[in-house]
């Protein structure tokens, strides 16, 4: 499961960072066009938007994935090691709760904005919704991901355990 979530974040941060990457290279080459040679590539700022929100959309479940999120750790000591896992599991659960909520939210502004032109370069506004689609369909992945792996870890430990009773026995 490891070498599966590797590649999968491998691919992320590489969509990422093409993404970032253009961005730089847009800007920059606006930053020169307008200081020395007076001419706005009026373009750039639609197209970093939009890239913005790839990067969120890519970004967000890429932490889930990862477990970069942040975590409340003051608790943790209180807590029994059942207690813990039951949050965690429930956490899995908010995950995909918020991946579906994404997607729904994502679809109506999609419906509301069909039609609507008001960017620079010219494209319908609904367009920009569908990074927040993509991040819910990529959520839910990479939660559901994440909690296959807690339950095969958590089946893996169960097994150990038995082992250890039968070979005490």
């Amino acid at each position: 499961m490891e070498k599966i979530r590797n590649k999968i974040v491998f691919v992320l941060q590489l969509v990422m960072g093409l993404i970032l990457l253009a961005m730089i290279v847009a800007n920059f080459v606006q930053m020169v066009t307008r200081y020395f040679i007076s001419v706005t590539v009026v373009w750039v700022e639609d197209f970093s938007v939009l890239g913005l929100y790839w990067l969120f959309s890519l970004g967000v479940p890429m932490a889930w994935l990862i477990g970069a999120h942040m975590e409340m750790n003051i608790l943790e000591k209180a807590m029994s090691d059942t207690f813990k896992r039951v949050i965690q599991y429930l956490t899995q659960i908010a995950g995909i709760a918020i991946g579906v909520l994404f997607i729904r939210c994502g679809k109506r502004a999609f419906d509301l904005n069909k039609g609507r032109v008001m960017s620079i370069m010219g494209f319908d506004e609904k367009w920009r919704y569908i990074p927040l689609i993509v991040c819910g369909v990529l959520m839910i992945s990479c939660v559901a991901f994440h909690a296959v792996t807690m339950v095969l870890a958590d089946l893996g430990k169960k097994k150990k355990v038995e082992i250890k009773q039968e070979e005490k026995a």
